[in-house]
């Protein structure tokens, strides 16, 4: 499949499932494609081939690894240093206190960052405009590490805060 994500794949066309099932028949000198599905000793059948047709279609909410909305994470192919992301949230309600525990935590390993916001303080870190983000995130080189938002209450108040 060519996307624009994986660009090795650009340089061939795209085949249609009749296509990729002729050649599978071929090569099984036609017998179907069922004749090789095996079960595990749980019982679960695996299957050779997976098609497009066994998974969700590019309009999947949960979008595609390294391309927005960002669910299946920020980079089509793991790092190769850190295969996997070390999230921390954070819920101090303090911005400065907030951003020295973000600081201390990237400089021990954490890849990513998780900033429960929430107006009243109450149950995450109090940002109540762009200055108070701007303190929170003073110093995070956010082109190394992944921040994610989570708004405690209603997003839309948290939103028009930081325009």
């Amino acid at each position: 499949m060519a996307d624009d994500i994986l660009p090795l794949s650009s340089a061939f066309k795209d085949a249609t499932e009749a296509e990729w099932l002729a050649a599978v028949e071929k090569a099984l000198k036609g017998k179907g494609i069922d004749t090789i599905t095996r079960t595990t000793a749980d019982g679960l059948k695996v299957r050779p081939l997976y098609r497009e047709s066994d998974f969700p279609s590019a309009t999947d909410p949960l979008g595609t690894p390294g391309a927005a909305p960002y669910l299946r994470g920020p980079t089509a192919a793991p790092d190769a240093w850190l295969p996997w992301d070390i999230r921390q949230a954070f819920t101090h309600p303090d911005p400065a206190t907030t951003n020295a525990e973000i600081l201390r935590d990237l400089e021990r390993g954490v890849s990513s960052v998780e900033l429960t916001l929430d107006p009243t303080g109450v149950n995450g870190v109090q940002v109540l405009g762009l200055a108070d983000l701007q303190t929170v995130l003073d110093g995070v080189d956010a082109s190394i590490a992944t921040i994610a938002l989570d708004p405690v209450g209603e997003p839309g108040f948290i939103a028009a805060g930081l325009l």
